[in-house]
């Protein structure tokens, strides 16, 4: 496991809880922003559509 400087994890920090912060407050400008660092065929995954996907995908 590689060390990560502290700074740069507090930052990371930080936008992470900017991020969550923005996504409760202004769901549409979070969509916008993600889309901006990602692409514009970005989705989110809901908890909801993974689960399915997990158990979907295994073979038992």
């Amino acid at each position: 496991m590689s060390d990560v400087n502290p700074i740069i994890q507090g930052m990371a920090d930080k936008w992470e809880e900017s991020m969550v912060m923005l996504a409760e407050n202004d769901p549409q400008a979070f969509l916008a922003e993600m889309r901006r660092l990602n692409g514009p065929d970005w989705k989110p995954q809901t908890s909801m559509n993974s689960a399915s996907e997990m158990s979907n995908s295994s073979p038992e």
